[in-house]
């Protein structure tokens, strides 16, 4: 099953990786996704260079910390992709309200990423092809995923256990037609099945 693409905008990766308190625990959860391989969480080649620098700025209190866990959550497990060029960039400066934040949504788009994880949301509002989402609204949207995913599985695999001992008595299951539940997903063909079918033409 192919993994979700997010690229996770420097701001979220920073804070997940000084602390766990308060909203930033959002943040460290989506590192930790990306690690174990739930996401692939992507990063460009500017935010590897400039971590260090912005650690030190917003968390200086927690630099050793910080960068001990962008080591063990970010390096190596973050795809990392080229910096867009300026020719590239240029088409999503009308989609930010602060320039700097351009190469962030060009990078995002052409990676193929489905999904912008950043706090500032508010700089994204005219993005176009990309979900924007803070890290505790990206956390539902994989819950909410997971959850589908399960249920379709879940239906899958009764469906095709009840095929399956259909399948062993020699006719295929039949799904019940509305409002006959009991007789119309019988198999004739089974021991049960031919009983309970002499019980009703007895019957009738």
């Amino acid at each position: 099953m192919q993994r979700l693409k997010a690229l996770v905008d420097l701001d979220a990766i920073a804070a997940g990786c000084a602390t766990t308190r308060g909203y930033y625990g959002a943040a460290r959860s989506v590192l930790i996704a990306a690690a174990i391989g739930l996401i692939e969480g992507i990063i460009t080649q500017d935010m590897m260079t400039t971590i260090n620098r912005v650690l030190k700025d917003k968390f200086p209190h927690r630099l050793n910390e910080a960068i001990q866990v962008f080591r063990e959550l970010v390096e190596g497990f973050f795809k990392v992709v080229p910096d867009p060029t300026p020719n590239q960039v240029q088409p999503f400066m009308s989609q930010v309200t602060d320039p700097d934040d351009a190469p962030i949504l060009a990078a995002a788009i052409l990676s193929g990423c489905k999904v912008l994880v950043t706090f500032n949301t508010r700089h994204y509002l005219k993005a176009k092809g990309v979900l924007v989402m803070r890290p505790e609204a990206f956390l539902q949207l994989m819950e909410e995923g997971n959850q589908r995913r399960n249920q379709q599985a879940l239906s899958h695999t009764k469906l095709k256990a009840g095929d399956l001992r259909c399948r062993r008595s020699g006719q295929k299951f039949k799904m019940p037609m509305k409002g006959s539940f009991g007789s119309s997903s019988v198999c004739t063909n089974s021991p049960s099945g031919r009983k309970k079918q002499a019980s009703q033409k007895r019957n009738s």
